[in-house]
C-alpha cells in the first residue's frame, strides 16, 4: 500500500515595530493621493514598469475589513479617508533565493487598501503571485508624532510556505521585511514632500 504525500502548507507571521525620522509638518493626508500611491509602489518596484494600475475609492467592504484588521471602532472609518491601488510588475527574484530557485523574474499581483487621516495611516497591502510563498498580507498603522518628526509603525504580516520550503522561512521574513521597511520608508518621503 503505498503513502498519498499531500503538499500542506505552513502560515507564517511575523509583527515588527518600527520608528522612521519624518518631518515636522507630516502630511498623513498625503499618502492616499494617487501621486504619492503611485511613485512609492514605483519606488519600490525598484523602478519596474507598472501595469494595469487602477485607483478607486475604497468599496464597503474594505472598509470594513479595515475595521476588522485593526479592531478601530466603526464609527471612526466613515472620519477615514480611504482608497484601493492594484497594480502589476515584474519583479526580480531576491539573489539570495536564486540559488534555491531559479526564477530570474516574476510577474506580481498587488493590491493596497490605504486609509488615512490627520494622525494615522492604516495600510493593507495583498501581494499574489510569488514564488516559494504564493500570497503575502500586510497590515501596517502608521502614527505620526510632530513633536519628534517620526512616524511609530507597526506591522503584521503573515505567509504561507510549503512544508518542503519551511527551511526558506527565516530568509523570506528578511526579505520581506527589508521590502516592506523600503516602502514604508518612501511612503514617509512622500508624506513630507507634500507637506512642502
Amino acid at each position: 500500500m503505498g503513502v498519498l504525500c499531500l503538499a500542506h502548507a505552513r502560515a507564517h507571521s511575523m509583527r515588527r515595530h518600527s520608528q522612521i525620522h519624518a518631518c515636522a509638518d507630516l502630511d498623513l493626508m498625503s499618502s492616499t493621493s494617487q501621486d504619492s500611491l503611485y511613485i512609492e509602489a514605483y519606488e519600490w518596484t525598484k523602478h519596474a514598469p507598472l501595469s494595469d494600475w487602477e485607483m478607486r475609492d475604497a468599496t464597503p467592504e474594505e472598509r470594513k475589513r479595515m475595521v476588522l484588521v485593526f479592531n478601530t471602532p466603526s464609527g471612526d472609518v466613515p472620519s477615514l479617508y480611504c482608497q484601493s491601488v492594484s497594480y502589476k510588475c515584474d519583479i526580480k527574484m531576491p539573489k539570495v533565493l536564486l540559488s534555491y530557485i531559479h526564477i530570474g523574474t516574476f510577474n506580481g499581483q498587488v493590491q493596497k487598501i490605504i486609509c488615512a487621516d490627520t494622525s494615522r495611516v492604516y495600510t493593507i497591502v495583498y501581494l499574489s503571485s510569488f514564488p516559494v510563498v504564493g500570497k503575502i498580507e500586510i497590515h501596517s498603522e502608521l502614527v505620526g508624532n510632530r513633536k519628534t518628526e517620526s512616524v511609530h509603525v507597526v506591522t503584521d504580516a503573515q505567509f504561507e510556505i510549503p512544508w518542503y520550503l519551511t527551511w526558506l522561512t527565516a530568509t523570506s521574513e528578511k526579505i520581506l521585511i527589508a521590502s516592506y521597511y523600503d516602502e514604508l520608508l518612501e511612503s514617509v518621503k512622500q508624506m513630507c514632500r507634500s507637506s512642502k
